[in-house]
Protein backbone atom coordinates (compact mmCIF):
# COMPACT_ATOMS: atom_id res chain seq x y z
CA UNK A 1 0.00 0.00 0.00
CA UNK A 2 2.67 2.65 0.57
CA UNK A 3 5.38 1.32 -2.27
CA UNK A 4 2.88 0.84 -5.15
CA UNK A 5 -0.21 2.06 -6.96
CA UNK A 6 -2.43 -0.57 -4.75
CA UNK A 7 -2.13 -3.97 -4.21
CA UNK A 8 -3.31 -6.98 -6.24
CA UNK A 9 -3.25 -10.63 -4.86
CA UNK A 10 -0.25 -11.30 -7.04
CA UNK A 11 1.49 -8.84 -5.48
CA UNK A 12 0.37 -9.40 -2.29
CA UNK A 13 1.93 -13.25 -2.97
CA UNK A 14 5.38 -11.68 -3.82
CA UNK A 15 5.67 -9.51 -0.89
CA UNK A 16 5.05 -12.41 1.06
CA UNK A 17 7.34 -14.81 -0.84
CA UNK A 18 10.32 -12.47 -1.19
CA UNK A 19 10.04 -10.18 2.10
CA UNK A 20 9.88 -6.64 2.20
CA UNK A 21 13.83 -6.42 1.51
CA UNK A 22 13.41 -8.93 -0.94
CA UNK A 23 10.64 -7.10 -2.53
CA UNK A 24 12.39 -3.57 -2.91
CA UNK A 25 15.66 -5.09 -3.90
CA UNK A 26 13.41 -6.92 -6.76
CA UNK A 27 12.10 -3.10 -7.40
CA UNK A 28 15.31 -2.00 -7.79
CA UNK A 29 16.28 -4.04 -10.34
CA UNK A 30 13.59 -3.30 -12.72
CA UNK A 31 14.50 -2.32 -16.30
CA UNK A 32 13.44 0.97 -17.01
CA UNK A 33 11.56 0.21 -20.09
CA UNK A 34 11.02 1.97 -23.43
CA UNK A 35 12.38 5.50 -24.33
CA UNK A 36 8.86 7.63 -23.79
CA UNK A 37 9.66 10.03 -26.25
CA UNK A 38 10.15 8.10 -28.98
CA UNK A 39 6.72 6.48 -27.90
CA UNK A 40 5.62 9.37 -27.67
CA UNK A 41 6.42 10.34 -31.86
CA UNK A 42 5.36 6.67 -32.69
CA UNK A 43 2.09 8.09 -31.66
CA UNK A 44 2.29 11.35 -33.44
CA UNK A 45 3.94 9.24 -36.44
CA UNK A 46 0.64 6.28 -36.63
CA UNK A 47 -1.66 9.99 -37.02
CA UNK A 48 -2.41 10.42 -32.95
CA UNK A 49 -3.33 14.14 -32.05
CA UNK A 50 -0.15 16.46 -30.68
CA UNK A 51 -2.20 16.90 -26.93
CA UNK A 52 -0.80 18.31 -23.85
CA UNK A 53 -1.89 15.28 -21.90
CA UNK A 54 0.33 12.80 -23.74
CA UNK A 55 2.73 12.54 -20.57
CA UNK A 56 -0.25 11.88 -18.46
CA UNK A 57 -1.24 8.72 -20.52
CA UNK A 58 2.13 7.56 -20.28
CA UNK A 59 2.43 7.68 -16.51
CA UNK A 60 -0.81 6.27 -16.16
CA UNK A 61 -0.28 3.23 -18.47
CA UNK A 62 2.77 2.60 -16.49
CA UNK A 63 1.58 3.46 -13.02
CA UNK A 64 -1.08 1.00 -13.51
CA UNK A 65 -0.29 -1.84 -15.56
CA UNK A 66 3.68 -1.72 -15.07
CA UNK A 67 5.43 -4.13 -12.64
CA UNK A 68 8.18 -2.02 -11.44
CA UNK A 69 5.87 0.07 -9.16
CA UNK A 70 8.03 1.66 -6.71
CA UNK A 71 9.81 3.73 -9.40
CA UNK A 72 6.63 5.17 -10.71
CA UNK A 73 5.15 5.66 -7.16
CA UNK A 74 8.30 7.61 -6.62
CA UNK A 75 7.46 9.66 -10.21
CA UNK A 76 4.62 10.70 -8.70
CA UNK A 77 6.23 11.95 -5.68
CA UNK A 78 9.04 13.43 -7.21
CA UNK A 79 6.64 15.43 -9.73
CA UNK A 80 4.74 16.85 -6.49
CA UNK A 81 8.22 18.43 -5.61
CA UNK A 82 9.66 19.78 -9.33
CA UNK A 83 5.91 20.84 -10.20
CA UNK A 84 5.35 21.63 -13.85
CA UNK A 85 1.69 22.29 -14.62
CA UNK A 86 0.22 21.75 -18.02
CA UNK A 87 -2.20 24.48 -16.75
CA UNK A 88 0.09 26.79 -17.94
CA UNK A 89 -1.07 27.43 -21.41
CA UNK A 90 2.66 28.37 -22.25
CA UNK A 91 3.40 25.01 -21.87
CA UNK A 92 0.20 23.00 -23.84
CA UNK A 93 2.80 23.42 -27.21
CA UNK A 94 5.31 21.71 -25.66
CA UNK A 95 3.58 17.86 -25.65
CA UNK A 96 7.00 16.49 -26.82
CA UNK A 97 8.97 18.27 -24.19
CA UNK A 98 6.46 17.52 -21.10
CA UNK A 99 7.24 14.01 -22.06
CA UNK A 100 10.86 14.01 -21.85
CA UNK A 101 10.15 16.12 -18.16
CA UNK A 102 8.49 12.79 -17.45
CA UNK A 103 11.89 10.57 -18.82
CA UNK A 104 13.95 12.70 -16.37
CA UNK A 105 11.49 12.11 -13.22
CA UNK A 106 11.53 8.26 -14.53
CA UNK A 107 15.25 7.94 -14.80
CA UNK A 108 16.30 9.56 -11.73
CA UNK A 109 13.15 8.59 -9.37
CA UNK A 110 15.39 5.31 -8.61
CA UNK A 111 18.34 7.28 -9.44
CA UNK A 112 20.19 10.34 -8.02
CA UNK A 113 18.20 13.19 -6.66
CA UNK A 114 20.85 15.71 -7.20
CA UNK A 115 20.77 14.65 -10.69
CA UNK A 116 17.41 15.56 -11.15
CA UNK A 117 17.85 18.65 -9.72
CA UNK A 118 20.32 19.62 -12.38
CA UNK A 119 18.68 18.36 -15.36
CA UNK A 120 15.10 20.13 -14.42
CA UNK A 121 17.02 23.71 -13.98
CA UNK A 122 17.73 22.98 -17.76
CA UNK A 123 14.46 21.60 -18.90
CA UNK A 124 12.31 23.85 -21.07
CA UNK A 125 9.42 23.10 -19.40
CA UNK A 126 10.70 24.38 -16.08
CA UNK A 127 12.25 26.92 -17.74
CA UNK A 128 9.02 28.14 -19.23
CA UNK A 129 6.77 27.33 -16.41
CA UNK A 130 9.35 29.15 -13.91
CA UNK A 131 9.59 31.96 -16.60
CA UNK A 132 13.62 31.65 -16.68
CA UNK A 133 13.62 30.58 -20.43
CA UNK A 134 14.98 33.66 -22.09
CA UNK A 135 16.00 35.58 -18.73
CA UNK A 136 17.71 38.25 -20.05
CA UNK A 137 20.67 40.32 -18.41
CA UNK A 138 20.15 43.75 -16.50
CA UNK A 139 19.14 46.78 -19.06
CA UNK A 140 19.02 50.04 -17.49
CA UNK A 141 17.82 51.59 -20.61
CA UNK A 142 15.00 48.88 -21.21
CA UNK A 143 13.73 48.06 -18.03
CA UNK A 144 15.08 44.64 -18.08
CA UNK A 145 16.08 43.07 -14.50
CA UNK A 146 16.90 38.76 -14.00
CA UNK A 147 13.58 37.14 -13.50
CA UNK A 148 13.64 36.08 -10.01
CA UNK A 149 11.21 32.73 -10.15
CA UNK A 150 13.37 29.43 -10.52
CA UNK A 151 16.15 31.38 -8.18
CA UNK A 152 13.45 31.64 -5.43
CA UNK A 153 12.00 27.64 -6.18
CA UNK A 154 14.90 26.22 -6.73
CA UNK A 155 15.62 27.11 -3.07
CA UNK A 156 11.96 26.97 -1.38
CA UNK A 157 10.42 24.32 -3.06
CA UNK A 158 13.53 21.73 -4.83
CA UNK A 159 16.74 21.67 -1.91
CA UNK A 160 16.71 23.88 1.36
CA UNK A 161 13.67 25.62 2.06
CA UNK A 162 13.29 28.24 3.88
CA UNK A 163 14.62 27.70 7.07
CA UNK A 164 17.77 26.03 8.49
CA UNK A 165 17.22 22.71 9.55
CA UNK A 166 19.03 20.04 11.44
CA UNK A 167 19.70 16.60 10.18
CA UNK A 168 16.65 15.54 12.28
CA UNK A 169 14.51 18.11 9.96
CA UNK A 170 13.74 20.26 13.15
CA UNK A 171 14.20 23.89 12.39
CA UNK A 172 17.11 26.01 13.63
CA UNK A 173 14.84 28.74 14.09
CA UNK A 174 17.46 30.96 11.21
CA UNK A 175 16.31 31.80 7.45
CA UNK A 176 17.89 29.43 5.17
CA UNK A 177 18.46 32.99 2.50
CA UNK A 178 17.25 36.70 2.48
CA UNK A 179 15.85 38.70 -0.65
CA UNK A 180 19.24 39.65 -1.18
CA UNK A 181 20.50 36.27 -2.42
CA UNK A 182 17.45 35.66 -4.55
CA UNK A 183 18.39 38.58 -6.84
CA UNK A 184 22.26 37.69 -6.93
CA UNK A 185 20.73 33.97 -7.63
CA UNK A 186 18.70 34.83 -10.22
CA UNK A 187 21.90 36.61 -11.92
CA UNK A 188 23.17 33.07 -12.24
CA UNK A 189 19.77 32.27 -14.38
CA UNK A 190 20.80 34.49 -17.25
CA UNK A 191 21.55 33.56 -20.76
CA UNK A 192 19.29 30.03 -20.68
CA UNK A 193 18.10 29.48 -23.69
CA UNK A 194 16.32 26.61 -26.39
CA UNK A 195 18.39 25.59 -28.86
CA UNK A 196 18.09 26.48 -32.36
CA UNK A 197 15.81 29.30 -32.15
CA UNK A 198 16.26 33.28 -31.33
CA UNK A 199 16.89 34.21 -27.87
CA UNK A 200 13.16 34.52 -26.00
CA UNK A 201 10.89 33.62 -23.70
CA UNK A 202 9.07 31.51 -25.86
CA UNK A 203 9.70 27.79 -26.88
CA UNK A 204 8.40 25.25 -29.01
CA UNK A 205 9.03 21.42 -30.25
CA UNK A 206 11.15 19.73 -31.28
CA UNK A 207 13.76 22.54 -30.15
CA UNK A 208 12.74 22.39 -26.05
CA UNK A 209 12.84 18.57 -26.49
CA UNK A 210 16.53 19.13 -25.82
CA UNK A 211 17.73 21.07 -22.71
CA UNK A 212 18.60 24.65 -22.76
CA UNK A 213 22.23 26.11 -23.23
CA UNK A 214 23.57 29.49 -22.41
CA UNK A 215 24.02 31.92 -24.48
CA UNK A 216 26.40 34.40 -22.97
CA UNK A 217 25.66 37.34 -24.48
CA UNK A 218 22.53 37.53 -22.47
CA UNK A 219 23.83 36.58 -19.33
CA UNK A 220 24.81 38.71 -16.34
CA UNK A 221 27.91 39.73 -16.38
CA UNK A 222 30.25 40.04 -13.01
CA UNK A 223 30.53 38.15 -9.41
CA UNK A 224 27.32 36.76 -7.79
CA UNK A 225 27.18 36.26 -4.14
CA UNK A 226 24.98 34.24 -2.21
CA UNK A 227 24.31 31.68 0.27
CA UNK A 228 27.99 32.14 1.55
CA UNK A 229 29.67 32.00 -1.54
CA UNK A 230 30.87 34.08 -5.10
CA UNK A 231 30.78 33.17 -8.04
CA UNK A 232 33.73 34.99 -10.54
CA UNK A 233 32.74 33.45 -13.78
CA UNK A 234 31.89 36.13 -15.95
CA UNK A 235 29.85 35.86 -18.40
CA UNK A 236 29.84 32.25 -19.01
CA UNK A 237 26.70 31.08 -18.37
CA UNK A 238 26.91 27.13 -18.18
CA UNK A 239 29.77 27.50 -15.68
CA UNK A 240 28.02 30.20 -13.33
CA UNK A 241 24.81 27.61 -13.58
CA UNK A 242 26.65 24.89 -12.57
CA UNK A 243 28.86 25.97 -9.49
CA UNK A 244 25.69 27.29 -8.25
CA UNK A 245 24.12 23.77 -8.44
CA UNK A 246 27.03 22.43 -7.11
CA UNK A 247 27.04 24.90 -4.31
CA UNK A 248 23.23 24.48 -3.18
CA UNK A 249 23.04 20.52 -3.34
CA UNK A 250 25.64 20.72 -1.06
CA UNK A 251 23.82 22.79 1.75
CA UNK A 252 23.22 19.88 4.71
CA UNK A 253 19.56 20.98 4.21
CA UNK A 254 19.00 19.16 1.48
CA UNK A 255 19.19 16.01 2.97
CA UNK A 256 16.77 16.34 5.85
CA UNK A 257 14.71 18.57 3.34
CA UNK A 258 14.30 15.76 0.89
CA UNK A 259 13.68 13.02 3.34
CA UNK A 260 11.22 14.17 5.11
CA UNK A 261 8.78 14.92 2.06
CA UNK A 262 9.49 11.34 0.97
CA UNK A 263 8.56 9.81 4.17
CA UNK A 264 5.39 11.77 4.02
CA UNK A 265 4.82 11.21 0.69
CA UNK A 266 4.96 6.97 0.82
CA UNK A 267 4.21 6.71 4.73
CA UNK A 268 3.18 8.98 7.22
CA UNK A 269 2.72 12.39 7.35
CA UNK A 270 4.11 13.93 11.01
CA UNK A 271 7.55 11.36 10.96
CA UNK A 272 9.46 11.45 13.92
CA UNK A 273 12.62 13.39 14.06
CA UNK A 274 14.29 10.09 14.31
CA UNK A 275 12.69 8.70 11.66
CA UNK A 276 14.05 11.82 9.33
CA UNK A 277 17.29 11.70 10.81
CA UNK A 278 17.56 8.37 9.91
CA UNK A 279 16.52 8.75 5.73
CA UNK A 280 18.25 11.97 5.62
CA UNK A 281 21.89 9.66 7.06
CA UNK A 282 20.81 7.44 3.90
CA UNK A 283 20.44 10.26 1.26
CA UNK A 284 23.90 11.66 2.28
CA UNK A 285 25.73 8.24 2.74
CA UNK A 286 24.21 7.35 -0.65
CA UNK A 287 23.61 3.89 0.17
CA UNK A 288 21.37 1.37 2.66
CA UNK A 289 22.62 -1.64 4.33
CA UNK A 290 20.04 -4.99 3.95
CA UNK A 291 19.82 -7.04 6.94
CA UNK A 292 22.15 -9.83 4.82
CA UNK A 293 24.77 -7.36 4.62
CA UNK A 294 24.08 -6.44 0.76
CA UNK A 295 23.48 -2.58 -0.35
CA UNK A 296 21.42 -0.32 -2.24
CA UNK A 297 22.06 2.68 -3.64
CA UNK A 298 25.55 3.62 -5.80
CA UNK A 299 27.16 5.67 -2.37
CA UNK A 300 26.82 8.93 -4.26
CA UNK A 301 25.00 11.74 -2.06
CA UNK A 302 21.67 11.78 -2.78
CA UNK A 303 20.99 8.16 -3.97
CA UNK A 304 17.24 7.48 -4.37
CA UNK A 305 17.60 3.87 -4.20
CA UNK A 306 19.03 4.03 -0.64
CA UNK A 307 16.84 7.38 0.11
CA UNK A 308 13.86 4.92 -0.24
CA UNK A 309 14.98 1.83 1.15
CA UNK A 310 15.74 4.05 4.44
CA UNK A 311 12.32 5.17 3.71
CA UNK A 312 10.26 2.25 3.70
CA UNK A 313 12.43 -0.51 5.64
CA UNK A 314 12.60 1.98 8.94
CA UNK A 315 11.01 0.58 12.15
CA UNK A 316 8.43 4.07 11.75
CA UNK A 317 7.20 1.96 8.25
CA UNK A 318 7.14 -1.64 9.68
CA UNK A 319 6.72 -1.90 13.48
CA UNK A 320 3.04 -2.44 13.79
CA UNK A 321 4.09 -0.60 17.59
CA UNK A 322 3.26 2.77 15.25
CA UNK A 323 0.44 1.88 13.26
CA UNK A 324 -1.92 1.72 16.72
CA UNK A 325 -0.47 5.30 17.01
CA UNK A 326 -3.59 7.98 16.69
CA UNK A 327 -0.83 10.35 15.03
CA UNK A 328 0.42 7.72 12.47
CA UNK A 329 -0.44 7.01 8.86
CA UNK A 330 -1.81 9.52 5.95
CA UNK A 331 -4.64 10.70 4.08
CA UNK A 332 -4.72 8.94 1.17
CA UNK A 333 -5.54 11.30 -2.18
CA UNK A 334 -7.98 10.95 -4.55
CA UNK A 335 -6.02 10.39 -7.00
CA UNK A 336 -4.22 7.22 -4.99
CA UNK A 337 -7.80 5.94 -4.36
CA UNK A 338 -8.91 6.21 -7.79
CA UNK A 339 -5.74 4.11 -8.98
CA UNK A 340 -6.12 1.84 -6.72
CA UNK A 341 -9.94 1.09 -7.75
CA UNK A 342 -8.34 0.84 -11.59
CA UNK A 343 -5.82 -1.32 -10.43
CA UNK A 344 -8.51 -4.09 -8.42
CA UNK A 345 -10.97 -3.85 -10.69
CA UNK A 346 -10.58 -3.24 -13.95
CA UNK A 347 -9.15 -5.45 -17.06
CA UNK A 348 -5.38 -5.31 -16.58
CA UNK A 349 -3.94 -4.73 -19.88
CA UNK A 350 -0.44 -4.38 -21.26
CA UNK A 351 1.35 -1.12 -21.93
CA UNK A 352 1.10 0.03 -25.05
CA UNK A 353 3.99 0.06 -27.51
CA UNK A 354 3.35 1.50 -30.63
CA UNK A 355 0.69 2.64 -32.36
CA UNK A 356 -1.81 5.81 -31.45
CA UNK A 357 -2.00 6.18 -27.27
CA UNK A 358 -4.84 5.44 -25.44
CA UNK A 359 -7.22 7.88 -24.15
CA UNK A 360 -7.12 8.81 -20.28
CA UNK A 361 -10.56 7.98 -20.29
CA UNK A 362 -10.06 4.28 -22.18
CA UNK A 363 -7.82 3.78 -19.13
CA UNK A 364 -10.69 4.67 -16.95
CA UNK A 365 -9.78 7.66 -15.73
CA UNK A 366 -11.86 10.54 -14.90
CA UNK A 367 -9.45 13.88 -13.84
CA UNK A 368 -12.30 15.68 -12.64
CA UNK A 369 -13.09 13.56 -10.54
CA UNK A 370 -9.53 12.64 -8.54
CA UNK A 371 -9.44 16.25 -8.62
CA UNK A 372 -5.26 16.06 -8.99
CA UNK A 373 -4.72 15.23 -12.73
CA UNK A 374 -1.17 14.38 -13.30
CA UNK A 375 1.38 17.44 -13.81
CA UNK A 376 -1.80 19.87 -13.63
CA UNK A 377 -1.54 21.37 -10.70
CA UNK A 378 -2.55 25.18 -9.83
CA UNK A 379 0.33 26.47 -8.59
CA UNK A 380 4.59 25.83 -8.07
CA UNK A 381 2.81 24.01 -5.01
CA UNK A 382 1.04 21.66 -6.61
CA UNK A 383 -2.36 20.69 -5.25
CA UNK A 384 -1.42 20.51 -1.38
CA UNK A 385 1.25 22.20 0.56
CA UNK A 386 3.26 19.53 2.62
CA UNK A 387 3.00 21.95 5.37
CA UNK A 388 -0.81 22.01 5.51
CA UNK A 389 -2.48 22.16 8.37
CA UNK A 390 -6.44 21.95 8.44
CA UNK A 391 -7.72 25.19 10.80
CA UNK A 392 -9.64 24.13 13.54
CA UNK A 393 -9.02 20.82 13.91
CA UNK A 394 -7.28 18.26 16.47
CA UNK A 395 -4.29 18.01 14.19
CA UNK A 396 -3.73 21.75 14.24
CA UNK A 397 -4.46 21.70 18.10
CA UNK A 398 -1.25 18.96 18.05
CA UNK A 399 0.84 21.13 16.20
CA UNK A 400 0.77 18.71 13.40
CA UNK A 401 0.33 17.98 9.57
CA UNK A 402 -2.46 16.69 7.04
CA UNK A 403 -0.94 17.75 3.32
CA UNK A 404 -3.97 16.15 1.56
CA UNK A 405 -6.70 17.41 3.18
CA UNK A 406 -5.79 20.37 1.67
CA UNK A 407 -7.69 19.34 -0.90
CA UNK A 408 -10.40 16.79 0.82
CA UNK A 409 -13.09 18.84 0.57
CA UNK A 410 -16.91 17.42 0.71
CA UNK A 411 -17.33 17.47 -3.31
CA UNK A 412 -14.07 15.23 -3.43
CA UNK A 413 -15.38 12.85 -1.37
CA UNK A 414 -18.74 12.45 -3.08
CA UNK A 415 -17.17 12.66 -6.42
CA UNK A 416 -15.19 9.82 -5.94
CA UNK A 417 -17.90 7.92 -4.21
CA UNK A 418 -20.01 8.69 -7.41
CA UNK A 419 -17.22 8.03 -9.81
CA UNK A 420 -16.52 4.31 -7.90
CA UNK A 421 -20.48 3.46 -8.52
CA UNK A 422 -20.70 4.47 -12.29
CA UNK A 423 -17.56 2.38 -13.21
CA UNK A 424 -19.71 -0.54 -12.67
CA UNK A 425 -22.40 0.78 -14.92
CA UNK A 426 -22.58 -1.88 -17.81
CA UNK A 427 -20.43 -4.04 -16.17
CA UNK A 428 -22.50 -6.98 -16.83
CA UNK A 429 -24.58 -5.82 -19.16
CA UNK A 430 -22.15 -4.55 -22.36
CA UNK A 431 -21.84 -1.54 -21.69
CA UNK A 432 -18.95 0.92 -22.24
CA UNK A 433 -17.32 -0.17 -18.28
CA UNK A 434 -13.71 -0.89 -18.26
CA UNK A 435 -14.67 -3.66 -15.59
CA UNK A 436 -14.07 -7.06 -16.17
CA UNK A 437 -17.06 -9.42 -16.81
CA UNK A 438 -18.52 -11.95 -14.61
CA UNK A 439 -16.04 -14.79 -14.61
CA UNK A 440 -13.13 -12.16 -12.23
CA UNK A 441 -13.09 -14.00 -8.89
CA UNK A 442 -13.95 -10.85 -6.97
CA UNK A 443 -17.57 -10.66 -9.02
CA UNK A 444 -17.66 -14.59 -8.25
CA UNK A 445 -17.17 -13.83 -4.62
CA UNK A 446 -19.59 -11.49 -4.64
CA UNK A 447 -22.04 -14.19 -4.32
CA UNK A 448 -21.24 -14.78 -1.11
CA UNK A 449 -20.84 -11.22 0.68
CA UNK A 450 -18.91 -12.30 3.57
CA UNK A 451 -16.13 -13.71 1.26
CA UNK A 452 -16.34 -10.33 -1.01
CA UNK A 453 -16.20 -8.34 2.13
CA UNK A 454 -13.08 -10.08 3.45
CA UNK A 455 -11.28 -10.06 0.30
CA UNK A 456 -11.37 -6.51 -0.08
CA UNK A 457 -10.55 -6.06 3.33
CA UNK A 458 -7.38 -7.73 2.99
CA UNK A 459 -6.77 -5.91 -0.82
CA UNK A 460 -8.08 -2.04 0.83
CA UNK A 461 -7.75 -2.20 4.16
CA UNK A 462 -5.29 -4.67 4.71
CA UNK A 463 -7.25 -6.38 8.03
CA UNK A 464 -8.05 -3.44 9.94
CA UNK A 465 -11.92 -3.31 9.26
CA UNK A 466 -13.93 -3.09 12.56
CA UNK A 467 -16.03 -6.40 13.07
CA UNK A 468 -18.86 -4.17 13.41
CA UNK A 469 -18.27 -2.42 10.37
CA UNK A 470 -17.80 -5.68 9.05
CA UNK A 471 -21.07 -7.15 9.11
CA UNK A 472 -22.85 -4.14 8.43
CA UNK A 473 -21.46 -4.15 4.85
CA UNK A 474 -22.17 -7.82 4.87
CA UNK A 475 -25.92 -7.58 5.77
CA UNK A 476 -26.11 -4.50 3.36
CA UNK A 477 -24.55 -6.51 0.39
CA UNK A 478 -26.53 -9.59 1.71
CA UNK A 479 -29.97 -7.01 0.87
CA UNK A 480 -29.68 -7.63 -2.70
CA UNK A 481 -31.51 -10.54 -4.40
CA UNK A 482 -31.69 -11.84 -0.81
CA UNK A 483 -34.36 -14.56 -1.44
CA UNK A 484 -31.98 -16.34 -4.39
CA UNK A 485 -29.21 -18.56 -3.33
CA UNK A 486 -25.61 -17.52 -4.32
CA UNK A 487 -25.44 -19.67 -7.45
CA UNK A 488 -28.89 -17.89 -8.59
CA UNK A 489 -27.83 -14.19 -8.18
CA UNK A 490 -27.87 -12.43 -11.21
CA UNK A 491 -25.24 -10.61 -12.90
CA UNK A 492 -26.84 -7.75 -12.25
CA UNK A 493 -27.03 -8.45 -8.82
CA UNK A 494 -23.46 -9.49 -9.04
CA UNK A 495 -22.53 -6.22 -9.94
CA UNK A 496 -24.45 -4.30 -7.20
CA UNK A 497 -23.00 -5.73 -4.67
CA UNK A 498 -19.35 -5.04 -6.31
CA UNK A 499 -20.98 -1.50 -6.57
CA UNK A 500 -22.13 -1.00 -2.88
CA UNK A 501 -18.85 -2.62 -1.76
CA UNK A 502 -16.42 -0.79 -3.38
CA UNK A 503 -18.29 2.56 -2.60
CA UNK A 504 -18.67 1.50 0.74
CA UNK A 505 -14.86 0.54 1.20
CA UNK A 506 -13.47 3.36 -1.00
CA UNK A 507 -15.48 5.44 1.91
CA UNK A 508 -14.26 4.00 5.20
CA UNK A 509 -12.21 5.62 7.58
CA UNK A 510 -9.90 2.51 7.49
CA UNK A 511 -8.95 3.33 3.23
CA UNK A 512 -9.07 6.84 3.62
CA UNK A 513 -6.16 6.80 6.20
CA UNK A 514 -3.06 4.77 5.29
CA UNK A 515 -2.07 3.60 8.70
Amino acid sequence: MQASFGPTPQTIVDVQTLGYEGWIQDQFGKPLGQDLLARYQDHLAAGGVNKRLGHMVQFWEHALYGDDQLRWRSVLALSQIFVVSYQDPELVPLSQAGTVFLTYLRDEALGNYCDLVRKVTYSPVMGMYLTYHGNRKTDPVKGFVPDENYAREILQLFTIGTEELNLDGTSKGVETYDSSDISELAKVFTGLNSEGVLFARGARDPESNKPMIGFDYQHEPGTKTFLGTTLNNGTDTIADVNEALDHILAHPNVAPFVAKQMIQKFVTSNPSPAYVQRVAQAFNAGQYQFSDGSTAGTGRRCDMKATLAAVLLDQEARSPTFYQRDDYGKVRSTLLRQAQFLRLFTVPRQISTTGILPDIGALGFDNSKNNMPFMFGPSVFNFYRSTYVPAGTEIARRGMVAPEMQIFTADNILNITDWTQGKFVGNFTGGNSVLIKDNDYLAQLARTPDQLVDELDTLMTYGTLAPEVRQHMIDMLSEIESSRSPSQVSDNGLSQRLSIAASMFMTTPEYIVQR
